[in-house]
């Protein structure tokens, strides 16, 4: 059994929303959305079990997955450290950092050009806090 963290999920989200939203990836064995103790409402996130491992690296591949028009982040859960260290060196392997960048260069321009070489979630131009100018530099994840 491989269970992944769904981290940022609607409050709105129900058990059903999620499984039928990673069954397109494979066998889903269960699916817990944390609460609240007190007041029993959905906090944010939940946990998926997945039946075998090719289901969650399907999931894990797109590291971020659109439910009821929100971008959540998918993470596989870990135990100890071993496990978080295996799953930090995944995370790493996600990201590109792009430099010296035109300064007229937009997310959108660099999300569509990576885009031949795999799915990008996210395209990310580094901006100056102080000026608010491009720092020609970008993040892709």
């Amino acid at each position: 059994m491989y269970k992944l963290f769904i981290g940022g999920t609607p409050l709105q989200t129900t058990k059903q929303d999620l499984m039928d939203h990673f069954r397109a990836f494979g066998s889903i064995a269960s699916v817990i959305i944390v609460t609240d103790r007190k007041s029993r409402r959905p906090v944010g996130y939940a946990f998926i079990n997945c039946s075998d491992y090719t289901t969650a690296d399907k999931i894990l591949q797109q590291r971020y997955h659109h439910i009821l028009g929100r971008m959540v982040e998918v993470n596989l859960q870990c135990k100890n450290s071993k496990e978080k260290a295996i799953a930090t060196e995944t995370k790493k392997k996600r990201k590109i950092y792009v430099s010296n960048l035109a300064a007229s260069t937009t997310s959108a321009q660099l999300a569509q050009y990576f885009s031949y070489y795999g799915p990008v979630a996210n395209a990310y131009i580094i901006f100056d806090k102080h000026t608010g100018l491009s720092k020609s530099t970008s993040l892709l994840i």
